[in-house]
């Protein structure tokens, strides 16, 4: 199947960017962040498959390469730690490699910290000190009382004696001025943060994991951060979020020093280029054992619901075309989104319903401006780059700041538009019928519409649970005027 010229540049750059295992690593870990649905089957394969490399590699080069077994034994913790931390129980093969990256990963940068300079600069033996303290903190965890070949205690101290003194060499070598941004919120403020730091390099830069994802040590590690923090950029976080675990907004502005302030982003979210497609409901709690068999994992087509209860087919579907009353239901499907987005904009400190409105059909655009309902373009995310800088009051340079030149960093899936949708909203030639239901795998409108019809037959209690969804109805009446006018 021929991939559209966008689909294959990003491939290209992709495979150009992969110069080593570490860099593969790397990827997959922005991967694991870029979303907060579950992992399909394929992706938890790839992260064993990258651990077992990162452990054989890391011991085979430990010696000649200390610092690339240091860096493999981190992102190895980091991709079986995600997995361990995981809803699906994981072969015991994977705690034990995970207790080797925190054991052998905690000791060689303690040995390395300690053996002088190494041409670090202070940010990075402060990093490293940070990831070793973490690295043995999780090996506490396997082992009560710990063994005396892990010489922890010692460790612990000079670990921590060193991370005072790479923070008061950090201080002194900052310029003066120079701002700690920390950023807190979902999904979507991960591309924000690598803009950032492309923007912005002469300041410090706290990111916490996105907070579905955040380890109990990870919020400690951001509560310290806070008092030490001049400027909080965060989406709104509720109180009793995952329990209380200390991630709301509410706690999070408390913690801040006298004279620092919060920046609080919308969480972009808009229906217009997917009115059909969202979350379904469950009443049988069945639905993340589906996840790897579902087309589009997390994510539901409703019009593939109302076609398979119909037994109707994706091809003759989309050959079916719009007609007067369907534009009117898609085109109030559009403006209710962008008003409800304005209304969840309302009590943030930026807003970009209004910019969304007025180009959400533009030409200019190289991609739809939201891959799924909820995960935007970089473009659009870039837009919202630029609009926090100016917030902020910090100098960026000349250039306008962008994300990534490489990748598309929350376009993991890309879901087709229907042709209805490009008629009713007026949509260019960006809006394509073609998606993507992985980095790598690229599909036609009518594979992902049919592939979803199939599984909704295979799964037909699911049909029939979800028939009251508000989205459900929407693409059964559109349905039904599509074959009363043809």
């Amino acid at each position: 199947m021929l991939r559209d010229r966008a689909v294959c540049m990003d491939l290209a750059r992709e495979c150009l960017k992969r110069q080593g295992l570490d860099k593969i690593a790397e990827l997959a870990w922005q991967g694991v962040l870029a979303s907060d649905t579950a992992l399909a089957s394929d992706d938890l394969e790839l992260l064993l498959e990258l651990g077992l490399a990162c452990h054989q590699q890391m011991l085979a080069v430990a010696t000649s390469e200390p610092d690339h077994a240091i860096s493999l034994a981190g992102w190895g913790a980091r991709l079986y730690g995600h997995l361990l931390e995981g809803a699906e129980p994981q072969p015991e093969w994977v705690a034990i490699h995970q207790e080797q990256f925190c054991r052998y990963g905690s000791i060689w940068i303690h040995r390395r910290l300690k053996a002088g300079d190494h041409g670090w600069s202070p940010r990075q033996r402060q990093d490293l000190n940070a990831l070793a303290l973490q690295l043995l903190e999780q090996l506490g965890s396997y082992h009560d009382p710990l063994p005396p070949w892990i010489p922890s205690m010692s460790m612990w101290q000079e670990l921590l004696g060193m991370a005072s003194a790479a923070a008061d060499a950090t201080a002194t070598a900052r310029p003066a001025g120079a701002t700690l941004i920390t950023i807190v919120g979902n999904c979507q403020t991960h591309p924000l943060f690598l803009g950032l730091e492309r923007a912005l390099p002469s300041h410090r830069f706290h990111f916490c994991t996105p907070v579905h994802l955040a380890t109990p040590e990870e919020v400690k590690d951001l509560h310290r951060v806070l008092g030490e923090t001049q400027v909080l950029v965060m989406h709104r976080i509720t109180p009793g979020y995952r329990d209380g675990i200390g991630l709301d907004g509410v706690t999070l502005e408390a913690l801040l020093p006298a004279g620092a302030h919060a920046i609080v982003l919308p969480n972009l979210h808009y229906e217009g280029y997917h009115a059909t497609i969202g979350y379904a409901h469950d009443d049988r709690g069945e639905l993340p054992g589906l996840a790897a068999e579902s087309p589009l994992g997390d994510y539901h087509d409703f019009l593939a619901m109302v076609a398979a209860e119909r037994g109707l087919e994706a091809e003759a579907i989309l050959e079916l075309p719009a007609t007067p009353a369907m534009d009117d239901l898609l085109r109030g499907w559009h403006r209710r989104s962008l008003a409800e987005l304005a209304r969840r904009e309302h009590d943030c400190d930026l807003q970009l319903s209004p910019w969304l409105e007025a180009n959400y059909n533009a030409s200019g655009h190289p991609l739809p401006l939201f891959h799924t309902f909820n995960h935007p373009s970089n473009q659009l995310l870039e837009r919202l780059l630029a609009d926090l800088i100016g917030m902020l009051e910090l100098e960026n340079g000349m250039e306008p700041p962008r994300i990534s030149d490489t990748m598309e960093i929350l376009g993991r899936q890309r879901h087709g538009i229907l042709p209805w949708t490009r008629q009713a909203l007026g949509l260019p030639t960006w809006a394509s019928a073609e998606g993507r239901s992985d980095w790598e795998t690229s599909w036609t409108l009518a594979e992902q519409l049919g592939a979803s019809i199939g599984f909704y037959r295979r799964h037909g209690w699911l049909v029939a649970c979800n028939r009251k969804q508000e989205k459900f109805q929407l693409a059964d009446r559109l349905l039904a005027l599509a074959l009363e006018g043809n």
